[in-house]
């Protein structure tokens, strides 16, 4: 079993390098046509797709799992970051910006590394806990019941607490252009933003890596085995316990 974390194909927005998040809109015709090639050479059918509810996820499902029909379930929290006054502006444009505050927000989040929020907008912390929150409520019971069908021991072991001792290592993570072409019925895909996926992969991965290493190009993503991904079942148990 494995859980598919995949951006969205290219858009518009994407290709002039603008902040696209609340904005919704489409994949560009070609990049339909690319997804569609990519998913005639996949033997793609996971059980379950948990989408963004943006227009250009929600295309991209489209593309990959034609005619499979999985269970598709929209979780609002994977929408990407708001980023307020600065929606859909280029770096350029915003340097350009005639409003001096706006400006020295902008060079406030360079300076910070990208934690700080836009004016209007949400600061990294507050998407991370947003996006995770989603994850925790929609995901991690689909993975749970996976888990344990699959394995009785993670039940057992999940009431007896002894997943306060397990230490997640999610070390087996790789690129979706470098994983095997197939996907099995009971694998999980979620497919959503640059953002989200980079969210994820900061709060649950180890080794650690910052937000900004873990980003991926517009289609790709990464592809996670699940016995490898209980780790995370136990660890997240946990937290929500606390």
């Amino acid at each position: 079993m494995k859980l598919w974390l995949i951006r969205h194909g290219m858009t518009k927005g994407n290709r002039e390098h603008r902040y696209v998040g609340t904005t919704d809109e489409g994949l560009l015709p070609e990049e339909k046509g690319r997804l569609q090639a990519r998913a005639a050479d996949m033997d793609f059918h996971p059980s379950v797709v948990f989408v963004s509810p943006a227009r250009r996820c929600r295309e991209t499902a489209a593309c990959l799992f034609p005619g499979t029909a999985p269970e598709l379930i929209v979780v609002p929290e994977f929408m990407e970051m708001n980023f307020g006054a600065f929606e859909y502006m280029s770096w350029q444009e915003i340097n350009q910006d005639p409003d001096p505050a706006h400006r020295a927000a902008y060079q406030r989040y360079i300076d910070s590394g990208g934690e700080t929020a836009f004016p209007g907008g949400e600061s990294k912390a507050e998407f991370t806990k947003r996006v995770c929150d989603g994850f925790e409520r929609a995901v991690l019971p689909r993975i749970q019941t996976l888990m344990k069908e699959a394995d009785a021991s993670v039940a057992s072991e999940t009431e007896a607490g002894t997943e306060r001792e397990i230490v997640f290592k999610l070390q087996d993570h790789r690129s979706v252009e470098d994983a095997r072409p197939e996907c099995s019925g009971e694998d999980i895909a979620i497919v959503a933003h640059g953002g989200t996926i980079m969210a994820l992969m900061e709060r649950y991965a180890e080794p650690h890596k910052p937000y900004f290493e873990w980003s991926v190009k517009p289609g790709e993503g990464y592809c996670l085995d699940l016995t490898f991904f209980r780790r995370l079942v136990r660890q997240v148990i946990m937290k929500c316990k606390s």
